[in-house]
Protein backbone atom coordinates (compact mmCIF):
# COMPACT_ATOMS: atom_id res chain seq x y z
CA UNK A 1 0.00 0.00 0.00
CA UNK A 2 1.38 3.11 -0.88
CA UNK A 3 0.20 6.93 0.28
CA UNK A 4 0.31 9.78 -1.82
CA UNK A 5 3.46 12.37 -1.51
CA UNK A 6 2.40 15.20 1.33
CA UNK A 7 1.36 17.62 -1.08
CA UNK A 8 -1.04 15.93 -2.24
CA UNK A 9 -2.52 15.32 1.21
CA UNK A 10 -1.96 19.07 2.12
CA UNK A 11 -4.20 20.31 -0.93
CA UNK A 12 -6.65 18.00 -0.30
CA UNK A 13 -6.75 19.38 3.10
CA UNK A 14 -7.10 22.52 1.41
CA UNK A 15 -9.37 22.17 -0.51
CA UNK A 16 -11.58 20.02 2.19
CA UNK A 17 -10.89 23.74 4.65
CA UNK A 18 -12.16 25.52 1.37
CA UNK A 19 -15.45 23.24 1.15
CA UNK A 20 -16.62 23.59 4.82
CA UNK A 21 -16.03 27.38 4.60
CA UNK A 22 -17.99 27.68 1.46
CA UNK A 23 -20.60 25.70 3.28
CA UNK A 24 -20.73 27.85 6.43
CA UNK A 25 -20.89 31.27 3.97
CA UNK A 26 -23.64 29.70 2.13
CA UNK A 27 -25.37 29.16 5.56
CA UNK A 28 -24.88 32.04 7.02
CA UNK A 29 -25.70 33.88 3.94
CA UNK A 30 -28.91 31.65 4.29
CA UNK A 31 -29.53 32.93 7.73
CA UNK A 32 -29.33 36.45 7.23
CA UNK A 33 -32.35 36.16 4.08
CA UNK A 34 -34.74 34.52 6.31
CA UNK A 35 -33.75 36.68 9.73
CA UNK A 36 -34.77 39.58 6.72
CA UNK A 37 -37.91 37.71 5.86
CA UNK A 38 -38.98 37.18 9.53
CA UNK A 39 -38.04 40.57 10.08
CA UNK A 40 -40.56 41.58 6.92
CA UNK A 41 -38.80 44.19 5.08
CA UNK A 42 -35.82 44.38 3.10
CA UNK A 43 -35.49 48.54 2.97
CA UNK A 44 -37.94 50.89 3.73
CA UNK A 45 -40.51 52.29 1.54
CA UNK A 46 -40.63 55.78 0.70
CA UNK A 47 -43.62 57.73 0.12
CA UNK A 48 -44.85 61.31 -1.24
CA UNK A 49 -47.10 62.88 -3.69
CA UNK A 50 -50.77 61.96 -4.17
CA UNK A 51 -52.02 58.88 -4.51
CA UNK A 52 -55.09 58.68 -6.99
CA UNK A 53 -55.87 54.50 -7.27
CA UNK A 54 -56.78 52.24 -4.86
CA UNK A 55 -53.50 51.17 -2.69
CA UNK A 56 -52.35 48.54 -0.02
CA UNK A 57 -49.58 49.26 2.15
CA UNK A 58 -48.32 45.70 3.74
CA UNK A 59 -45.73 44.40 6.33
CA UNK A 60 -43.26 43.47 2.92
CA UNK A 61 -43.18 47.26 2.56
CA UNK A 62 -42.56 48.33 5.90
CA UNK A 63 -41.68 50.62 7.53
CA UNK A 64 -43.32 53.50 4.88
CA UNK A 65 -41.51 56.66 5.55
CA UNK A 66 -43.91 59.93 4.66
CA UNK A 67 -41.23 62.14 3.26
CA UNK A 68 -42.94 64.59 1.77
CA UNK A 69 -46.83 65.97 1.67
CA UNK A 70 -49.30 63.12 0.83
CA UNK A 71 -52.55 63.21 -0.60
CA UNK A 72 -55.22 60.20 -1.15
CA UNK A 73 -57.42 61.54 -3.45
CA UNK A 74 -59.31 60.60 -6.48
CA UNK A 75 -62.45 58.68 -7.84
CA UNK A 76 -60.94 54.98 -8.49
CA UNK A 77 -62.42 52.00 -6.73
CA UNK A 78 -66.45 50.65 -7.15
CA UNK A 79 -67.01 52.85 -4.99
CA UNK A 80 -65.61 55.69 -6.94
CA UNK A 81 -63.39 57.28 -4.39
CA UNK A 82 -59.61 56.37 -4.23
CA UNK A 83 -58.78 54.15 -0.94
CA UNK A 84 -55.71 53.32 1.04
CA UNK A 85 -55.67 50.46 3.17
CA UNK A 86 -52.84 50.21 5.55
CA UNK A 87 -52.98 46.50 6.56
CA UNK A 88 -52.35 45.79 10.13
CA UNK A 89 -48.91 45.50 11.75
CA UNK A 90 -47.46 48.15 9.16
CA UNK A 91 -45.31 50.71 10.59
CA UNK A 92 -45.69 54.41 8.99
CA UNK A 93 -43.08 57.14 9.84
CA UNK A 94 -43.91 60.89 9.01
CA UNK A 95 -40.70 62.97 8.47
CA UNK A 96 -40.65 66.22 10.42
CA UNK A 97 -43.45 68.98 9.12
CA UNK A 98 -45.00 65.71 7.04
CA UNK A 99 -48.51 65.18 6.72
CA UNK A 100 -51.66 63.11 4.95
CA UNK A 101 -54.48 64.61 3.49
CA UNK A 102 -57.77 62.83 2.95
CA UNK A 103 -59.73 63.74 -0.33
CA UNK A 104 -59.51 67.83 -1.38
CA UNK A 105 -60.15 70.60 0.56
CA UNK A 106 -63.84 71.24 -2.34
CA UNK A 107 -65.15 68.31 -0.76
CA UNK A 108 -64.32 66.03 -3.44
CA UNK A 109 -62.89 62.44 -2.93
Amino acid sequence: MSFPPKKTRRSHAKTETRRHTGHALAGFTLLLMLLGLASGSWADTQVSGTITTDTTWNLAGSPYIVTGALRVQGTDGADGVTTLTIQPGVEVRFNAQRSLSIGNSSGSP
